[in-house]
C-alpha cells in the first residue's frame, strides 16, 4: 500500500503547464439580416458579381498563433491578423429595382478581434536583465468606415511604471512604443511576467465597400545584463491541476494497481501452500 500511495502522490504532483490563451471572435451583418457571430470566420449575404456589386455582403476572419522559445536564442513570437470586407448593397438593389424609396445605401458591417495572453518566467535569481523587442504592423485599410487598433503590454517591475506598452491605430498604422531600433530595455529576470496583445478591426460599408486588414507580428527575447548572454523564458505550471482530469487519472491508476496487487497476493498464497486447492 505504501507503493500505491507513492504512485498516486506522483500522479497528483505532475504539473499542468499554463498554455498561451488565444481568443478570437468575429461578427457579420449584411443589409436586412440579423448579425451572426463566430469564433474565427463568418460570411453573410450575396457574393460580388463581375461589376463588384452585391445585394449586401459581409465577411470577417480572425487568426493568431504563438511560438514559444525552445532555446534561449529563439524569439518568442506572436502573430495576429484580422480581415473584414462588408459591401454595401445599394448599387445592386438599385440595378434590380429593389432599393426602397429614398434609400441611398444598404450597409453591411463586419468586425474581428484577437486577444493573446501569455504567462511566463525566466529561471535563476531575481536580477536585472534586458528585453529585446521587434514588432511589425500588418496593416491595409482601404475604403469605407474602418477602425483598426492593435497593441501589446508586458508586465514587469523594472519596466516603465510596471508595464511596457505599444499600440497602433488609424488608416496608416500610426504606432507608439519601443520599436525595432529601440535601446536596450531594462527587464527583471528570475521572476514571473505577463504578456498581453490585441488586434481589433471594425468596418461598415457606408461608403460603398469597407475592406481592411490589421494585425501585429510581435517578437521578444531576453538577455543577461551584459546584453550578450541569452536567457530562456518558460511558461509556468498552473497553480493547481484540474480536479476532474487528475481524479480520472488517479482512479484509473488506482484500479490498475489494486488489481495487480490482488493478483500478486493470490499468486503468493498459491506458492506458499501449493496443496491448499486440492480436494
Amino acid at each position: 500500500m505504501k507503493a500505491l500511495a507513492s504512485l498516486v502522490f506522483v500522479i497528483a504532483a505532475c504539473p499542468l503547464f499554463a498554455d498561451p490563451i488565444i481568443t478570437t471572435s468575429v461578427s457579420c451583418q449584411s443589409y436586412g439580416a440579423q448579425t451572426i457571430t463566430a469564433v474565427s470566420t463568418c460570411e453573410q449575404g450575396g457574393p460580388l458579381n463581375q461589376q463588384g456589386t452585391s445585394p449586401s455582403y459581409a465577411f470577417a476572419s480572425a487568426e493568431a498563433s504563438v511560438t514559444l522559445q525552445t532555446q534561449a536564442t529563439d524569439w518568442l513570437t506572436i502573430s495576429m491578423k484580422n480581415t473584414v470586407n462588408p459591401v454595401d448593397g445599394a448599387a445592386w438593389m438599385e440595378e434590380h429595382d429593389t432599393l426602397p424609396p429614398n434609400y441611398i445605401s444598404a450597409p453591411a458591417f463586419a468586425s474581428a478581434s484577437v486577444y493573446v495572453h501569455i504567462d511566463s518566467y525566466t529561471l535563476g535569481p531575481v536580477r536585472p536583465g534586458i528585453l529585446q523587442i521587434q514588432w511589425t504592423p500588418n496593416w491595409l485599410v482601404s475604403y469605407g468606415d474602418v477602425q483598426a487598433t492593435a497593441g501589446y503590454s508586458i508586465q514587469d517591475p523594472l519596466l516603465y511604471n510596471g508595464a511596457l506598452t505599444g499600440s497602433c491605430g488609424g488608416a496608416f498604422a500610426n504606432c507608439t512604443g519601443p520599436g525595432v531600433h529601440a535601446p536596450p530595455i531594462p527587464f527583471q529576470l528570475g521572476t514571473d511576467f505577463a504578456f498581453d496583445s490585441y488586434a481589433t478591426l471594425n468596418a461598415s460599408s457606408l461608403d460603398g465597400i469597407g475592406s481592411g486588414l490589421d494585425g501585429l507580428l510581435l517578437q521578444f527575447r531576453f538577455y543577461e545584463s551584459d546584453g550578450v548572454t541569452p536567457v530562456l523564458s518558460l511558461n509556468p505550471p498552473t497553480s493547481a491541476p484540474e480536479p476532474a482530469s487528475w481524479a480520472l487519472t488517479a482512479f484509473a491508476t488506482l484500479g490498475i494497481v489494486i488489481g495487480a496487487n490482488g493478483a500478486i497476493k493470490k499468486s503468493l498464497r498459491a506458492f506458499e501452500n501449493p496443496h491448499s486447492h486440492k480436494q
